[in-house]
């Protein structure tokens, strides 16, 4: 009998869908969608705390998904963007790093003085209350290099007049970190000697 029991449910948690099984939401514009709908009846810096913003914005989600308009699956990702907010939490800001390789990651602070880079990373405020969104072209773009820089600059084209054909060129010149090459052109050859 308890072979028949343990065999029994053995097969209902092998048909049960697994939470790390479930299908990730795909629908972007459902999301969005939700969000802005939260956004226009949750208020962001008024809520009188973060959790109270959070729940406002879960209700809107969970009806959202009743009417149909927005996937199941989807309702936890609007409930995250709300949770990794600074709504309700009033001096808060929303600190963006970027890491040497690029990698993005966002984080609360209490201040604006707490998002401070490293030796490792290059920190700004983000735009957005929300993390899921404040770090779009995260600080700016900012990336470091150590290649130094080589400029070129030329000089305009050579002009001509119908009296005298005799073109007149400014020299060209070409810098690189090490070396500089200025190349003939000029009328009097003031610059020869390479």
């Amino acid at each position: 009998m308890r072979s028949i029991a343990y065999g029994v449910l053995g097969l209902a948690v092998l048909a049960m869908p697994s939470v790390a099984g479930a299908a990730k939401c795909s629908d972007e514009a459902a999301v969005a969608a939700a969000r802005a709908a939260a956004e226009a009846t949750c208020d962001c810096d008024g809520s009188g705390t973060h959790g109270e913003y959070v729940s406002c914005v879960n209700d809107v989600a969970r009806e959202r998904v009743a009417a149909g308009t927005l996937p199941a699956n989807c309702k936890g990702e609007v409930t995250r963007c709300a949770a990794k907010s600074t709504c309700g939490k009033p001096g808060f800001v929303t600190c963006c790093r970027v890491d040497k390789k690029g990698k993005v990651k966002c984080s609360i602070k209490k201040s604006a003085e707490k998002c401070q880079s490293s030796t490792k990373t290059i920190a700004c405020v983000g735009s957005s209350e929300s993390c899921c969104d404040a770090c779009d072209g995260a600080c700016g773009g900012t990336t470091t290099s150590t290649v130094a820089p080589t400029t070129t600059s030329s000089a305009p084209a050579p002009t001509t007049s119908t009296s005298a054909p005799t073109p007149t060129t400014a020299p060209v010149t070409t810098t690189t970190s090490s070396t500089s090459t200025t190349v003939v052109g000029s009328p009097s050859a003031a610059f020869v000697g390479f």
